[in-house]
């Protein structure tokens, strides 16, 4: 059995069709409404779209292998391959040698060489309540955004060194 690589470089199976993929995304896309809602409707429709692709992938895969031992079937060696395909499929990868303890140390060690390249920082900070108020507002930080902060010269004011003061990390005005 050959399989392919889809765009993203996953392996696909051979009789997943164009139409059998749609179908995939909608059911996942039902999934994720679902678990979202926690609505029976949005429930049934779910389990009806799980019915409806399981039963399409096993009509596929039917169809797959029935065409390719019908092609085969003049061959012993073809169709030994194929049943043994079957009856033995590969092995799945191996999973990661990695450990939460590589993981650790591989962390802990990239933070501190971060950490040796800055100069040294002020001792004390000063950053007033009602900055630290402002800071935690829907006005200063867009939590819902990937791009982060949503006002970064908002938030530059609050960490780089304003007023008479050098380490003093607080507008003047909320000082």
């Amino acid at each position: 059995m050959v399989v392919t690589e889809d765009e993203e470089g996953s392996a696909t199976a051979p009789w997943l069709s164009d139409v059998l993929h749609n179908n995939r995304r909608e059911l996942r896309s039902a999934a994720r409404k679902w678990k979202k809602s926690k609505l029976d409707t949005d429930l049934i429709s779910y389990c009806t779209l799980l019915s409806k692709f399981s039963l399409e992938v096993t009509t596929a895969k039917t169809s797959f292998y029935k065409e390719k031992l019908e092609t085969s079937a003049q061959d012993p060696q073809k169709l030994h391959n194929i049943f043994s395909s079957l009856l033995n499929p590969p092995a799945p990868p191996s999973p990661s040698s990695l450990t939460a303890e590589d993981f650790t140390t591989f962390y802990t060690e990239k933070m501190e060489r971060i950490c040796q390249t800055f100069t040294s920082l002020p001792t004390s900070l000063t950053i007033t309540q009602s900055a630290l108020h402002y800071f935690f507002t829907d006005t200063a930080l867009n939590c819902s955004s990937r791009r982060g902060f949503a006002n970064y010269s908002v938030l530059q004011s609050y960490y780089l060194p304003t007023g008479s003061n050098p380490f003093s990390y607080a507008p003047d005005h909320l000082t």
